[in-house]
């Protein structure tokens, strides 16, 4: 997966491709012949598990994004939109997909897009990083005391 941009007199071009042994560069998001000057995608973290692949990603807000292939298309689905701060990690497992961020020195995770902002302090503009171990998900982030903490991220109750 790449960020790319393409200056063409005062068209600026911004997209996200993606590439694998099937087809390559795949644009999955663009703002193709706009004269925006800002920068608007940006790529933070991509995983995997059991077949799945995951994009944490920036395109006019913050977004998980399954990769699938099909055949020789490469498309994004279940495109999650994410609120907050400063997104960092993502984790995959089963039909789960849990984010890790820090958000004005608290530790925020969304998981399958459900926010939960917890107590814990992170330090200012350090990433979280989120990681599925045996058979639970953790964020791992450093607190203003420069320890590394570990969170154990339960999903949430349902309404």
């Amino acid at each position: 997966m790449t960020h790319e941009e393409y200056i063409i007199g005062n068209d600026r071009t911004y997209s996200l491709k993606v590439s694998s042994n099937l087809k390559s560069d795949e644009t999955m998001v663009s703002n193709a012949g706009t004269q925006s000057t800002a920068d608007i995608f940006d790529i933070y973290d991509l995983t995997s598990n059991g077949g799945k692949v995951v994009a944490l990603y920036d395109h006019s807000g913050l977004k998980t994004a399954e990769i699938t292939i099909d055949g020789a298309n490469i498309t994004f689905t279940n495109i999650s939109m994410l609120s907050g701060g400063t997104v960092s990690s993502v984790s995959t497992y089963g039909t789960n997909i849990v984010v890790g961020e820090e958000n004005g020195g608290k530790l925020q995770v969304f998981y399958n897009g459900t926010d939960t902002v917890y107590d814990d302090t992170v330090k200012n503009e350090t990433p979280v990083s989120v990681v599925y171990v045996n058979g639970s998900f953790y964020a791992i982030y450093t607190d203003n005391s420069d320890s590394i903490k570990m969170q154990l991220i339960e999903a949430p109750l349902e309404p």
